[in-house]
């Protein structure tokens, strides 16, 4: 099977062409990982790694592939329409795990964007101001978050000059990180003091690894939308070529990243690896490195919203109606409520919640709808699509079972681990976002006030703070009466 240029160059109002779809696929297959991938070897060890990486490329590749041509084979848009052969218990679970799945992933996007803003911005602000609105409460940053996800994810479609262009800018962002992390890791093995240690070989870990490279591999929430959104001439093509180019990309840039990563920090590598640089090696470049990874958790979140809205707008639709019945075809007013739900929801519930809170209820969703979502579905669609009806034919080939049987060994293994993780989630706590904006003040003004005790301090930023808005009403009160 041959790419031609046409199947490159195409008229992006028919629908998307090969290097978009390409690309929109590995967008949405490789977001967080990128800052997790090099503390995999610590789990594993460095010959584990490279094995269960390749072993997951070639699985997730075949899972996509099987998705991807059963939503072509039935002109499928939304998973409850991929899922149609299915029994209805299994279709409709399905589809709520599909929705939960999704909808916290972009929840998750919006506390790390969050607390970001928390963590880089706020000091600076706080400075100057200890109540600065945003910084004083986890839900305040959450609701400026939303603001800027609600323009990010209105787009209904994954083609037109937004959409597009966010995900050509999410690409650029992924080949920058790439390239920041590759000299940040390069620059901390030539100047380091003390080699670390390393792991050479851990299978106790494999099960994590193997859980935590199907997360990101096998991601397969877009692939409905992105079958309904390919022009129609290259959707047997994509089908086949899709995954492999995109999930072939997403295992080198982790092989790559991991090889840097860990040879630079060996077993000091903590789960978020730029967290681990700043701590030991804070430069320009690991300021880079997490202002990056905000960017790209911001232009990664409509990959997670539209196949929600998709769906839940299939849901009013009738069944009797003909025509276009995707979230394009929508009134403008329909498009705005759906995209103002979900991203209201998803940006405001971790401030609510608190982030710590949020997350572990993040590691439940992606411990059971994740991988339901990922493996254990398309193992579904391909039992009830091609191995039951070859089955029934007398077609059945071997490939078919063994396919099928492996996807579903690697969903339960999944599956057991992400149980084990839960039940080993532990609440942290640490100070509120009021308590830190506060502390910065008292760090910026602390050699005027050096005989004053902490709660004096606290007490007389939140005076300084309240004068200043005071000045600040009578100032405006005395240029609007000059003005008269």
């Amino acid at each position: 099977m041959v790419i031609s240029h046409d199947d490159l160059v195409m008229d992006e109002v028919q629908g998307l062409t090969m290097i978009q779809a390409m690309m929109v696929s590995f967008n949405s297959g490789l977001g967080a990982s990128m800052a997790m991938v090099a503390y995999y070897p610590c789990l594993c060890g460095m010959l584990g790694f490279p094995l269960l990486l390749l072993l997951m490329a070639g699985t997730a590749i075949l899972m996509q592939q099987t998705l991807m041509i059963a939503s072509t084979q039935q002109g499928a848009s939304t998973f409850e329409e991929i899922c149609e052969r299915l029994p209805k218990s299994l279709r409709q679970m399905s589809v709520c795990f599909v929705l939960l799945y999704l909808w916290g992933s972009g929840g998750f996007c919006c506390q790390f964007i969050a607390s970001v803003l928390l963590d880089q911005l706020c000091p600076w602000m706080c400075e100057s101001d200890g109540s600065f609105w945003m910084c004083q409460r986890e839900l305040n940053t959450s609701l400026v978050v939303f603001v800027f996800a609600f323009v990010a994810c209105y787009p209904p479609r994954l083609f037109g000059w937004m959409s597009l262009g966010l995900n050509y800018l999410n690409a650029l962002t992924k080949i920058t990180l790439l390239c920041v992390a590759f000299v940040k890791g390069i620059s901390v093995w030539s100047t380091r003091t003390e080699i670390p240690s390393y792991t050479v070989w851990r299978p106790a870990g494999m099960l994590s690894v193997l859980s935590l490279l199907a997360g990101s591999l096998a991601n397969s929430g877009i692939m409905p939308q992105l079958v309904a959104d390919l022009h129609p001439s290259l959707l047997k093509k994509a089908s086949v070529w899709c995954p492999i180019v995109a999930v072939s990309l997403q295992a080198t840039t982790m092989a790559i990243l991991t090889l840097v990563g860990y040879a630079a920090m060996g077993n000091n590598m903590q789960l978020n690896t730029f967290h681990s640089y700043d701590e030991k090696y804070p430069d320009i470049l690991t300021s880079i490195l997490q202002g990056g990874m905000a960017l790209l958790s911001y232009l990664s979140m409509p990959l997670m919203i539209m196949p929600c809205k998709s769906q839940v707008w299939n849901f009013f639709q009738h069944v009797e109606v003909e025509g276009d019945r995707s979230l394009g075809s929508a009134s403008v007013m329909s498009q705005m409520t759906l995209n103002l739900v979900f991203t209201l929801s998803a940006a405001c519930l971790p401030g609510l919640l608190g982030f710590s809170t949020y997350g572990n209820l993040f590691v439940a969703l992606t411990s059971t709808c994740g991988v339901w979502t990922s493996i254990i579905l398309p193992a579904l669609v391909l039992l009830y699509c091609e191995v039951l009806p070859s089955f029934r034919s007398g077609t059945l080939r071997k490939r078919q079972v063994l396919l099928v049987s492996w996807i579903f060994l690697v969903g339960i293994i999944c599956f057991i681990d992400g149980i084990f993780q839960m039940l080993a989630l532990k609440g942290t706590t640490g100070k509120s976002a009021h308590q830190r904006c506060i502390d910065a003040f008292l760090h910026h003004h602390g050699s005027s006030f050096g005989s004053l005790s902490d709660l004096q301090l606290s007490a007389l930023a939140e005076v300084v703070a309240q004068n200043r808005m005071r000045w600040t009403s009578l100032l405006t009160h005395w240029i609007q009466h000059a003005s008269e």
